[in-house]
């Protein structure tokens, strides 16, 4: 159901940004290793890939061993994610 004015979680934010980067690369990126976080619980495989990515490359990080992937995107956090990604990309 598309719905742009709902509010984004972090778990969403983080495959919306991993979408895109493997849209615009030549390869899709491969994760140095599985997530430590320890609230990713019964994510699907695509959304722990798409969160370790973004904390690999610096994009998003978690705090206390934890992404919080059910917390809704601030702007704030989702203006440092866009910019740090756009970074990255450069």
């Amino acid at each position: 159901k598309f719905m742009p004015g709902s509010k984004v979680t972090r778990a969403q934010f983080a495959l919306m940004l991993s979408r895109a980067f493997n849209a615009v690369s030549e390869e899709p990126y491969v994760n140095e290793s599985e997530s430590t976080y320890t609230d990713l619980g019964n994510y699907n495989e695509e959304t722990k890939y798409a969160i370790q990515m973004l904390n690999e490359l610096e994009i998003a990080q978690g705090e206390n061993g934890k992404f919080m992937p059910l917390n809704y995107a601030s702007r704030a956090h989702a203006s440092k994610m866009i910019s740090n990604f756009l970074s990255y990309m450069e």
